[in-house]
């Protein structure tokens, strides 16, 4: 939800990175040096930003030199599925919250939950600062802190840990050994298994995001045309939150569906007993998940959901999915000719289509081309934004209704400026401030603010003041020097920055003009 792209920026930015001295002048303990937690894990995103940020968790803590025992967070699907560690919280450390571009950070809109997740550590101004990928990029790592943060961080910086980040989330063998007899059943070895996910749900309903892109059935049918004839025995399967819209699109190809495997809720838990309770809303979007993860070609929508099955797929000989380019004209509107209205018309009519059928045949390639890109699952962003560029969250008001009119339709146009004037400012302008300020001080809280937004006119800037110089390094007695330090844009590790470059001519393509 956040954007990524820090060498855009133009201006001087500033860092802090925690370490070890860090915690403990903020009042650690030496036991909580050997510590890092990320309480809040399971509360930012579903099932797909869980997996990115379980992954940086444990590969952060393993440069950081953190035993495998202290790494803690909450109790996810992750431990039944993946048989990964529960490793509860069980200290109480400084939050470290996730710093994204050098001037944003998850509570950037809402200084109030910022203030609530520092007072939960034992007081406010006990928060640090961090760009992840120099964390991680660095060799440096983190301990002594809690983590706070989406981590939707270029595949480039974990893919020295690309091993054992599979190791991480190789499900359970026994229902692996199930689900793989189930495909076998009705996609032979020698098949092209061609695995395709339509998300929609939360991308229709609020569009608002930067990243929320609805690419039409219609467009994925044209592409999955231009490609179809160059597979060998392909076999069509759709993964996505809304079968009974999508499926009938693609009826040509008798697509396939999780359900087709025929894996019940029993069957999830006669192989994974913890999964009691849980199976039957694990079963639906787990299976989607691993049918992607064995795709032979896997075309996603624009989702972190998509996105970590592809990471985990070590199959596919290619990886597609959709771009910003919404400039290109629908192909129905292609059709160049004339409406006839007698037999000598429709002959007229079809000896012109046949003279243009060269260059519509190149308008329409056209077309595919410009709307789905290939990509590395290891050597890219988990999200295209809308418009890199800009350090937001959300689309224009411009950006969102055209988007929405044109993969969607005029009602979801309309309703994405009920959403942006009146839902989004209600939630994330009112009432999350308000919870995250009664949580913190009661009443008296809920008062200072309203009177800090003066009434909700306006939102608090953003602190700066918290983010601090650790490179100077401590006293050598656990206290931490804090000062600032202009960081210029263009000073970003030179392995990251040569995929932030790579990445970013690819962005050129997914501008909405």
């Amino acid at each position: 939800m956040i954007q990524r792209d820090v060498s855009s920026s133009s201006s001087a930015l500033l860092h802090r990175e925690p370490t070890a001295e860090t915690a403990v002048s903020a009042g650690g303990s030496d036991e909580s040096r050997d510590v890092l937690t990320m309480s809040h894990f399971g509360k930012l995103g579903g099932f797909g930003n869980q997996v990115l940020q379980y992954g940086f968790l444990q590969y952060a803590a393993q440069l950081g030199g953190v035993k495998e025992e202290n790494v803690q967070c909450p109790e996810w699907i992750g431990n039944a599925l993946f048989g990964n560690p529960l490793n509860p919280p069980t200290v109480t450390l400084p939050p470290c919250f996730e710093l994204v571009g050098g001037v944003r950070s998850v509570f950037s809109d809402c200084p109030e939950a910022l203030t609530l997740a520092e007072k939960k550590a034992g007081g406010e101004g006990v928060g640090v600062f961090c760009d992840p990928s120099e964390v991680l990029l660095s060799g440096r790592g983190l301990r002594g802190v809690d983590v706070f943060g989406f981590f939707q961080l270029h595949t480039e910086t974990v893919r020295p840990f690309k091993e054992q980040w599979r190791k991480l989330f190789q499900p359970n063998p026994k229902l692996q050994s199930k689900m793989e007899t189930a495909l076998r059943t009705v996609v032979s070895e020698e098949e092209t298994l061609v695995v395709l996910q339509l998300r929609r749900g939360d991308y229709r309903t609020f569009s608002a995001a930067s990243f929320a892109l609805v690419t039409p059935a219609e467009w994925w049918l044209e592409w999955l045309e231009s490609v179809w004839g160059q597979l060998e025995r392909p076999r069509l399967a759709i993964c996505s939150d809304d079968l009974d819209a999508v499926l009938p699109v693609f009826r040509k190809f008798a697509p396939l569906s999780g359900g087709d495997l025929g894996l019940s809720a029993e069957d999830f838990v006669e192989a994974v007993p913890e999964l009691e309770g849980k199976a039957k809303g694990v079963a639906g979007f787990y299976t989607d998940f691993w049918l992607m993860s064995q795709a032979d070609v896997l075309g996603i929508s624009n989702s972190t959901f998509g996105f970590t099955a592809a990471m985990l797929n070590e199959k596919a000989g290619r990886f597609v999915r959709p771009t910003w380019d919404l400039a290109v004209p629908s192909l129905p509107f292609l059709d160049l000719s004339l409406p006839s209205s007698s037999n000598e018309q429709a002959q007229q009519q079809q000896q012109q289509q046949q003279q243009n059928s060269g260059p519509r045949a190149k308008l329409a390639a056209e077309a595919v081309e410009r709307r789905f890109c290939t990509f590395d699952p290891w050597d890219a962003e988990p999200l295209l934004h809308i418009d890199p560029s800009r350090q937001s969250a959300f689309k224009s008001v411009t950006q969102d209704v055209w988007s929405a009119w044109v993969t969607c339709g005029w009602v979801c146009a309309l309703w994405s400026l009920f959403c942006r004037f009146v839902l989004l400012p209600l939630g994330m302008g009112v009432i999350f401030p308000l919870k995250c300020a009664y949580d913190l001080e009661g009443v008296r809280g809920v008062g200072r603010c309203v009177w800090r937004r003066r009434f909700f006119l306006r939102v608090p800037k953003f602190e700066r003041r918290r983010l601090v110089d650790s490179k100077r390094g401590g006293n050598g007695e656990g206290e931490a020097e804090c000062g600032f330090q202009e960081r210029a844009a263009d000073d970003v590790p030179a392995r990251l920055k040569g995929a932030r470059e790579r990445e970013g001519k690819g962005r050129i393509e997914v501008q909405v003009e």
